[in-house]
Parts: C-alpha cells; sequence; structure tokens
C-alpha cells in the first residue's frame, strides 16, 4: 500500500496569513468604532497630508524659557506664530 502525502502550509505562511487578516479586520472594526471626532481629526489629518507638515512636543503650554504656570503660552507659539498641532504630558502623581 502507497501512502499519500498530504501538503501542509508551512508555519510561516500560516503566520503571515493570520496576521494579514488580523490587520484587515482590525483595520475596519477600528474605523467603525470611531467616535464621530476622532473621524473629524482623521478626516482633517487626511486633508492636510501632502500640503505641509504636522509638528508636536510633549509640555508644549504650562511652562517654557525662562516662564511657567502658564497654559495659555508656548515657546512654540512664540517663535512660529502658531501652537503645535500636537501636545502630551506625562500623568504623575
Amino acid at each position: 500500500m502507497h501512502r499519500q502525502k498530504i501538503k501542509v502550509p508551512s508555519v510561516k505562511i500560516t503566520l503571515i496569513a493570520i496576521i494579514t487578516l488580523c490587520c484587515i479586520f482590525s483595520s475596519s472594526a477600528q474605523d467603525a468604532a470611531m467616535s464621530e471626532l476622532t473621524q473629524e481629526l482623521n478626516d482633517k489629518l487626511l486633508n492636510v497630508k501632502g500640503k505641509g507638515f504636522f509638528f508636536g512636543m510633549p509640555d508644549a503650554t504650562g511652562y517654557g524659557v525662562g516662564w511657567n504656570n502658564d497654559n495659555d503660552r508656548s515657546d512654540i507659539e512664540r517663535v512660529t506664530g502658531d501652537y503645535p498641532a500636537f501636545a502630551g504630558w506625562r500623568a504623575e502623581r
């Protein structure tokens, strides 16, 4: 009796297929789960694409060179005339 070999896809191909499918389904799920405000931000970012660039920095307001405790000031705004597009702050206790 002659045994017939069954070809099993390699582990690499299987993992690539799983990762690809997860990316496809997760991105569509993320798009559906976007809040209205998030979608509006996403649309604005896409509208500016190719027309310029966004600049961001941590702790953009609140303190700077020679000043502090003023959330309406920014060293970036003083130099460029505009606030950073993105700002981040570290939450501490």
